[in-house]
């Protein structure tokens, strides 16, 4: 049908002229011009940068600062002096080897921004594991203040992957806040153009060979176009990747040009075309255009590519300072953010095992000196722990809930949260005396409670998925999640020896758990306990017993040759995760 009207109405198919629509805010700009300052202090080294950064005044004296890993709190830093040592002269400091400094979308509303930073060019001698800092986007929740332009920050969570459990105001446009930010990950086509821009500042590095560089990484196609505007004036046009290669990769982008970092401030994709809009650069002088305009523009772009093993070559570009303007192009795409890809339904996709394995490498790391030492050894079992530990218990509720959307779940085709299961997980393990404080007690603990949230998530969608996929064909969305209390833990015994937390004794065996398709991972820390199921209770029908009645009614009249699925599949996914 699509294909129909467009043949006779072509226009409904096709963008507005000018892009981007409407000029971005101030505020957006603030955030893009602070993005790439983080990229400055390293420039005077190791012992100038701290001094260089707390003089920038990227963050507020009293400023806090979390660190955040596929949703889980890893660490959080406070007051600017703390920040900048971790942030500007670590993740972005002169150890790392190549931090490129850049966006792959921002958006404002009332003093919060929330976005992506970009993947690392090259994540060398940083922090954090390198698969991590070159290939995940690291999402942000910042709340600020712009003075003459400059942005302070006065409360930043960055999150690699994405940020979870975070509040914050949202009230502009149709947008709302979220407690998983992004809501859905990045498609490969966003993630392909944010490393095709990164990419074009690498060629400079080589000198007089930037131009065999440039050509050799295949960017533009053999046969490539280039159309440069200016506020919507056509400018230039350049044809072949040779061409376009001298005139951006060694032209704009080349040794000549003082810094001109490669970033981003927005991307969307639909279809094989992209649009969006380049940084400004840090320092134009020396670029073949006016200072003035590569300092304090933006470079609007419509870009037409394909996609090799997930390397974008180009074979129409549109550049153009401040907005493209008398631009057609095919967008059959629906509003919003296009380009975020995954499952219907919103909220935070289960973890996966390599997520918890760096989540616990991360952990780890967090842990002090002597205690990752001690975790090396053999840490023995209760009640038979070495003399240099002691037996401890822990207590930990993990609570499963599936949101059902659609109207056979809500008579508004709003989403609503089925009524939860509870689990109790207990269990006694051997901590080494080294770690017995409460600083590496709670990263243990942190670390405990993101592993079997992850664990338990991904075994439950394991066990529903046949389920899931026959509600999608009559448009119900089901969407698993799971939420760990604050574990507790102790190493005091009473009088019967016994360990007791909140009236629950611990026990040095847990009962054997129920197997699952996915096992709970064990973290190197301290042996993972072992989840101790409730019953299984009776059903429950949230909507009441004559709404489910009636939709089942409905669904035979309209579905009666998968009538015998999803009923099945329907009842017993309440029944199993539903409170008595």
């Amino acid at each position: 049908m699509r294909i129909l009207v467009c043949a006779f109405m072509p226009m409904c198919c096709y963008s507005a002229v000018r892009w981007p629509e409407q000029d971005y805010s101030p505020e957006v700009l603030a955030m893009v011009r602070w993005t790439a300052e983080l990229a400055v202090p390293r420039k005077a080294g190791a012992a100038g940068c701290p001094g260089k950064a707390i003089s920038m005044n990227h963050y507020a004296s009293d400023a806090e600062f979390t660190l955040q890993m596929f949703g889980k709190t890893v660490e959080v830093l406070n007051g600017n002096e703390q920040i900048v040592s971790d942030v500007s002269c670590g993740l972005f400091g002169p150890g790392t080897a190549d931090p490129n400094a850049g966006l792959v979308e921002v958006e404002h509303c009332n003093g919060v921004w929330r976005g992506a930073f970009a993947p690392f060019r090259n994540g060398t001698g940083a922090p954090f594991p390198k698969e991590d800092v070159e290939g995940k986007v690291r999402a942000f929740v910042i709340w600020g203040d712009i003075t003459d332009g400059h942005l302070t920050v006065k409360k930043d969570y960055t999150c690699f992957g994405y940020c979870d459990n975070v509040t914050y105001p949202w009230t502009c446009g149709s947008a709302s806040p979220s407690q998983r930010w992004p809501e859905e990950d990045y498609s490969p086509e966003v993630i392909a153009m944010t490393k095709w821009t990164a990419d074009l500042e690498v060629p400079r590095t080589e000198g007089e060979g930037c131009l065999a560089k440039a050509i050799s990484m295949n960017q533009y196609a053999s046969d490539a176009e280039m159309h440069l505007q200016q506020f919507g004036q056509h400018q230039m046009a350049i044809v072949g990747n040779e061409k376009i290669s001298a005139s951006m990769s060694c032209g704009l982008f080349g040794p000549g040009t003082a810094d001109p970092n490669a970033g981003l401030v927005e991307v969307e994709h639909c279809n094989g075309v992209w649009r969006g809009a380049f940084a400004p650069f840090r320092n134009g002088t020396g670029a073949p255009f006016p200072k003035e305009d590569v300092e304090g523009k933006v470079r609007a772009f419509v870009i037409w590519g394909d996609i090799t093993d997930g390397h974008l070559t180009v074979k129409k570009d549109y550049t153009c300072f401040g907005y493209c303007d008398n631009l057609t192009y095919p967008w059959t795409c629906g509003e919003g953010v296009e380009g975020s890809g995954g499952e219907g339904g919103g909220g935070a996709a289960c973890m996966q095992e390599s997520e918890i394995s760096t989540l616990e490498t991360a952990f780890q790391s967090r842990l002090s000196e002597t205690c990752q030492a001690s975790i090396g050894g053999d840490l023995g079992e209760p009640p038979e722990c070495p003399a240099t530990s002691s037996a401890c218990g822990v207590l930990m509720n993990l609570t499963t809930m599936f949101n059902c959307t659609g109207l056979a779940c809500n008579s508004s085709n709003e989403s609503q949260q089925l009524v939860p299961r509870s689990v109790a997980m207990t269990s006694q393990f051997c901590l080494p005396q080294t770690c017995n404080n409460d600083d590496d007690k709670g990263t243990y603990l942190s670390f405990l409670a993101a592993s079997h949230e992850g664990a338990l998530c991904m075994s439950t969608e394991a066990g529903v998925m046949a389920t899931k996929a026959s509600l999608a064909a009559i448009g119900v969305s089901l969407q698993v999640m799971v939420k760990a209390d604050a574990p507790k833990l102790s190493c005091e015994r009473n009088s019967n020896g016994e360990i007791v937390i909140d009236g629950v004794v611990i026990p040095v065996q847990p009962p054997s758990p129920t197997p699952t398709p996915t096992p709970t991972p064990t973290p190197t820390p301290l042996p993972s306990p072992t989840p101790t199921p409730t019953p299984t209770p009776s059903p429950v029908y949230p909507l009441g017993q004559d709404k489910y009645d009636a939709w089942l009614k409905a669904m035979e009249a309209s579905h009666a040759n998968r009538r015998m699925t999803l009923t099945m599949g329907f009842a017993l996914l309440i029944a199993s995760f539903a409170l008595a």
